[in-house]
């Protein structure tokens, strides 16, 4: 099986959605497929470069290509990656797929438009294609939300996305999700049947062997004597705010007792955005809250295996999840790795509860929607004050449990349903 992988964004750089692909191809090639991918030269991509990353070698055949520089896309409202890098993916795929035979394209990246290229090639190449649907492509949530909410350029953007997103879903091959929702969705949305898999992101201890191994060093927080330094990692989402307050409420709550431990919550890398200064996402929240002298936000992305470094350093972990049923993060991964105690506050119907509760990695309150949450406030700071009361101690994994997140086993199943793809369009055209 020789397949073409599409990720724009691609090790040394440090963007979330790069890693499903990362830690995939060393198990693709054992298994003994052929595994070209084209990604976009580093420095055309507004992400930093991971030292470690950068220190480990391409495993398999890597095309990189240019991309519009985004100081002059911008002035035409267009930083996506997707846009920038568009007609250049095209030229390199168009050349390689003139070449050689390849049995299917595999678009894994959250740089959408991208994806148009799956339904332009599988017309001229005659190829069938998969979209790994780490994210919604057409974002909806913001339509419920009041206009003074939405990011700049929202109506635009939803327009774009839209009309993209139709043009290209329909004709896919397959589907890979993180989440049953986007498949279900797109299917509903465009009357189609789609054969589609829910794959989780996968679970690496090779990384956290890495990092042990490695100089890295923690600049963010100081372990401080007699005191508890709880770690978020990651970025808030547009749905995670309200989570993100009731589990503040929560501290304060705890802090204001007098027999309370000492408390220092630092949340990293909440923005997306790298530029030299990012947007804060819940420093609002936090003045509100009261609590500036125990919780402090670092909105600036940190290196991939930095992120790792700063989790095992920390004495306990929060996860504040979305009020989005569909939310899924890749992040859960590395937090259940680190063996941290994990305070999480998620949607019943998320994987993230569903995850941590079956490794038993640490306290969970669930609900179903936000009037739920809201009433819930008592019981979140109730089962934080126990949380605390608890630490320290180190999470014992059920690894059973845990075994079908790990690499080897994600890696499996991508290539399971890559199988079932390639022989049912096979039979469609012979």
């Amino acid at each position: 099986m020789k397949i073409l992988i599409i990720s724009p964004n691609y090790p040394p750089v440090n963007t979330p959605d790069m890693h499903r692909v990362r830690l995939s191809i060393p198990f693709f090639k054992n298994a003994g497929c052929g595994i070209t991918v084209i990604a976009v030269k580093p420095k055309y991509i507004e992400a930093s470069i991971d030292p470690v990353l950068e220190s480990l070698s391409d495993d398999c055949r890597v095309i990189r290509v240019s991309a519009f520089p985004v100081k002059i896309t911008r002035k035409f409202g267009l930083g996506n990656l997707g846009y920038r890098s568009w007609f250049q993916i095209k030229k390199a795929g168009d050349s390689l797929l003139r070449k050689e035979k390849f049995d299917l394209v595999y678009f894994s990246t959250t740089a959408f438009p991208v994806m148009t290229l799956g339904r332009i090639w599988k017309q001229k190449f005659n190829i069938p294609f998969v979209l790994d649907m780490q994210d919604p492509w057409r974002n909806d949530f913001y339509l419920s939300q009041p206009k003074s909410n939405r990011p700049p350029k929202y109506k635009i953007a939803h327009f774009l996305d839209s009309m993209l997103e139709k043009w290209t879903v329909p004709h896919a091959n397959g589907m890979i999700s993180v989440s049953d929702a986007y498949p279900s969705t797109l299917n509903q949305r465009y009357k189609t049947n789609i054969p589609s898999s829910t794959i989780t992101f996968a679970a690496s201890y090779k990384d956290f062997e890495i990092v042990e191994k490695s100089n890295l060093v923690n600049n963010i927080f100081k372990k401080e004597k007699d005191t508890v330094t709880l770690v978020y990692m990651g970025a808030v989402t547009p749905g995670m705010p309200i989570p993100v307050k009731q589990t503040l409420q929560a501290i304060k709550e705890y802090v204001l007792k007098p027999d309370s431990k000492k408390i220092k919550a630092f949340f990293i890398g909440t923005s997306y955005a790298s530029s030299k200064n990012p947007a804060y996402r819940i420093k609002s929240i936090i003045k509100e809250t009261g609590l500036e002298a125990f919780t402090f936000e670092s909105p600036h992305r940190v290196g991939y295996f930095q992120s790792i470094k700063l989790l095992m350093d920390a004495d306990a972990l929060l996860l504040p999840g979305s009020i989005e049923a569909g939310y899924t993060a890749s992040k859960i991964y590395p937090y259940i790795l680190s063996r941290k105690p994990i305070f999480a506050v998620t949607h019943a119907l998320s994987s993230v509860s569903k995850i941590l509760k079956g490794c038993k990695a640490g306290s969970v309150i669930t609900f179903k929607d936000e009037k739920d949450l809201l009433n819930k406030q008592s019981l979140i700071n109730k089962e934080f004050e126990q949380f605390m009361n608890a630490l320290p101690f180190e999470t014992n994994i059920d690894k059973d449990y845990f075994k079908p997140y790990t690499d080897h086993s994600v890696a499996s199943k991508q290539l399971d349903f890559f199988k079932r793809i390639i022989k049912s369009y096979v039979g469609k055209t012979s």
